[in-house]
């Protein structure tokens, strides 16, 4: 049995769904997407051409310092991305990205990242069509089934 050194009742703590949807960038040809099994994310703001900042929340308060997250990058072209991490204080990038285009899963190279303005940040270089990005290997409800 795992145990706690001081445990957290989170039970009367609100939780913090998020909106199952599409984030679509048609001038660029960039969607985001968090709506799978095992999704979080947010929010997804466009900064410039080819940067974008994905904004992590927990589900509620307090949790570890370590929000989860998992989403999927589509582009209709091949360009390069820039992601910036963005996390509500006092929560920080912990896990470093996992993606996967449908074979397997791959942990992104420490050459892919970078701290910009006490951000993270994910380039993926020469990106084109759709590829997960997580925390950790999704593994939702279903796969754990089969």
């Amino acid at each position: 049995m795992l145990t706690f050194k001081q445990p957290v009742d989170t039970n009367s703590r609100p939780i913090a769904f998020q909106e199952k949807k599409q984030y679509s960038f048609p001038e660029s040809g960039v969607i985001f997407d968090n709506d799978f099994d095992g999704a979080r994310l947010n929010r997804v703001i466009q900064k410039n051409d080819s940067t974008y900042r994905v904004r992590i929340t927990p589900e509620n308060i307090p949790i570890n310092n370590s929000a989860y997250y998992a989403f999927e990058v589509n582009s209709t072209s091949t360009q390069t991305l820039y992601l910036q991490f963005d996390y509500p204080k006092p929560y920080t990038h912990r896990y470093r990205p996992k993606i996967n285009s449908g074979e397997e899963w791959v942990i992104v190279k420490k050459d892919q990242m970078d701290t910009l303005g006490g951000r993270i940040q994910l380039k993926l270089e020469n990106h084109y069509g759709s590829l997960v990005v997580a925390a950790q290997e999704v593994q939702n409800s279903g796969q754990v089934a089969q």
